[in-house]
């Protein structure tokens, strides 16, 4: 097979564990592939199925180089999606946000950390007082709030009275949120970088 039409695309892993492959490499490929984890790069690898077959008939221990490989062998549904094998999620460590990149004659697919996912690894704990978040407030500082388990803002607080506090900020989608009365102790310090 020759090389991959060349591109990357960002792609939402669905619910049931399902990205799309790009319709110019559907069309190429058609349907039948293999996951891959490359261990040594640290990176989800996806082969149409016979440039696998190729890679396993000219290994010189074929069942070496499969064991090292951990394929999964796959099938696009009529939607042209592909169900990314739960041992592949896991050693690629593929959230919900991904991209897929056309290399050579394979796709990489790589996570994409979302805005949740980064805000949390910055934000690892609430305030801890109302004078902290009192502090917080007259530095100007920037503060994360979970509204709910999908919905994180991104703002500052304008006024609170040491235990519940106003603040203006966005959402992942830019949408302007006004939140009033919130605890300190559901407020997050953003800490600058």
């Amino acid at each position: 097979m020759s090389r991959l039409r060349e591109g990357q695309w960002p792609y939402t892993v669905d619910e049931k564990g399902r990205i799309s492959i790009p319709p110019k490499i559907r069309k190429q490929v058609g349907g039948n592939w293999v996951w891959a984890f490359n261990n040594s790069r640290r990176e989800v690898v996806l082969f149409p199925l016979e440039v696998w077959q190729k890679m396993v008939a000219e290994a010189k221990n074929p069942d070496q180089f499969t064991m090292e490989w951990y394929p999964f062998e796959g099938k696009l549904d009529p939607q042209g999606r592909l169900k990314i094998p739960p041992k592949i999620r896991e050693l690629g460590e593929i959230g919900r946000e991904v991209r897929v990149i056309s290399r050579g004659n394979r796709l990489i697919v790589e996570n994409v950390s979302t805005i949740e996912e980064t805000i949390l690894q910055e934000t690892p704990k609430p305030f801890q007082s109302g004078e902290e978040a009192n502090e917080w407030l007259s530095k100007g500082g920037e503060v994360v709030y979970h509204s709910r388990p999908d919905r994180v803002i991104v703002g500052k607080l304008i006024s609170g009275d040491g235990i519940f506090f106003t603040f203006d900020g966005k959402d992942k989608n830019e949408v302007r949120v006004r939140v009033k009365q919130v605890p300190y102790c559901n407020l997050y310090p953003l800490r600058p970088k």
